[in-house]
């Protein structure tokens, strides 16, 4: 991990600290010296809870977190060093594929000659695979889909019951994504005090909550031509089912 020395390692979207801890635990602490981490994150709690917890486990690092929106305020994150883009998990799976390209060409415009990227990106598997991921038996991923109901009425203090609806997820092979519905059970009508209109929704009908997009090497390989970045090395596991994607900015930015 000498490649980290002197440079600040920038991570997008936060949240807590448990896969920037793996990185940090391969790094020997004589290194950890010359090294900044800056975490990014619109809570200004998660970045706090993280950077006290990393602060015990790596008392040698140096933590200097920004709470910023990382889609529109890459302004606000310093480059007077090197730095490495860390974008992990797989987050890039719930931006649409306009989406996609704007991050990554605005994250590219971003970032000078020299400075990294790595990107965790999840893969198209076997249908089997992915069905059974997010209609699990546990129904772990319907709760987390009907939960959403929830949060609308903590919002708007409507009465949308959870119980109401059933849990849908299926493989959108031509969009390759997984697409995640809630379906109506029966006929309702929903009422918040925040509108005089009732939200009729009748039997069968669907609420479309969320997509997950899963890419192939030949999608990763294009964003090369889409941001000018160049793909330096790729990881991934035995099954080949997710894939980290090391880029680098080799030119300025007059150079593509």
């Amino acid at each position: 991990m000498s490649q980290l020395n002197n440079k600040d390692i920038v991570e997008l979207g936060s949240g807590d600290c448990s896969k920037i801890s793996i990185l940090l635990n391969s790094i020997p602490k004589y290194n950890l010296e010359n090294i900044s981490y800056i975490p990014v994150d619109v809570s200004q709690s998660a970045i706090q809870g993280s950077s006290e917890e990393l602060s015990e486990l790596f008392p040698e690092l140096s933590i200097n977190g920004i709470v910023a929106d990382f889609i529109n305020q890459l302004d606000l994150i310093p480059s007077e060093k090197k730095r490495i883009f860390l974008f992990l998990g797989s987050t890039l799976g719930n931006f649409t594929k306009e989406e996609v390209s704007k991050f990554l060409t605005e994250l590219s415009f971003k970032m000078n000659p020299g400075d990294s990227f790595l990107l965790g990106i999840d893969l198209v598997k076997p249908l089997m695979i992915l069905h059974n991921a997010y209609n699990d038996s546990q129904n772990i991923t319907a709760m987390f889909n009907k939960n959403i109901l929830n949060v609308i009425n903590d919002i708007i203090d409507s009465d949308f019951n959870e119980n109401d609806f059933e849990h849908k997820a299926f493989f959108n092979k031509e969009k390759s994504r997984i697409e995640m519905h809630l379906i109506a059970n029966e006929d309702m009508i929903i009422t918040t005090p925040h509108s005089e209109s009732e939200i009729r929704i009748k039997k069968g009908e669907n609420i479309h909550t969320e997509n997950s997009y899963k890419f192939s090497y030949d999608q990763i390989k294009n964003f090369e031509k889409i941001t000018g970045l160049t793909i330096k090395e790729t990881y991934t596991d035995a099954n080949n089912w997710f894939v980290l994607v090391m880029f680098e900015k080799l030119n300025s930015h007059s150079d593509y």
